[in-house]
């Protein structure tokens, strides 16, 4: 799958719906919040998985994660497995790329996260206010 700005293995942009039993499993590249399975989550995520990689296609990218772009809802028994982000990226996460609110409850990442600045194995930014992380994993490389 291949885009310009918001763009999930699933669905590009959840506007306070919910995606719940749901997987991506293809590479996903874009210019901006880009995520393997939802580009941009205003709702919810549960019992969900994407394991594609994900990249932003252009120079100083912004906003990638393995499951989601940016997120200000939640998150639940969810993971993502895929590589995440390039060189010159910002805002790249293994799961998230912004948690811009909400919270990442029973979730793991496991891909290898590459990136410039905001770069996390879990979230690459989690800046805002009322953010919170519950019960989480993650599987850290040895390099």
């Amino acid at each position: 799958m291949t885009g310009w700005d918001t763009i999930g293995g699933l669905v590009g942009r959840s506007s306070y719906g919910s995606v719940s039993n749901s997987f991506a499993t293809g590479a996903v590249s874009g210019g901006g919040q880009v995520g393997g399975l939802v580009g941009g989550n205003w709702g919810s995520i549960a019992s969900s998985y994407a394991t594609g990689n994900v990249s932003v296609n252009f120079l100083n990218g912004l906003v990638a994660g393995g499951l989601a772009g940016y997120t200000f809802g939640s998150i639940s028994d969810s993971f993502a497995t895929g590589d995440v982000g390039n060189a010159t990226s910002a805002y790249i996460g293994g799961l998230v790329g912004r948690l811009i609110g909400g919270t990442l409850t029973n979730v793991f990442a496991t891909g290898t996260v590459l990136g410039s600045e905001s770069v996390g194995k879990l979230a690459g930014d989690t800046s805002a206010t009322g953010v919170s992380i519950n019960n989480t994993a993650l599987t850290i490389d040895s390099k």
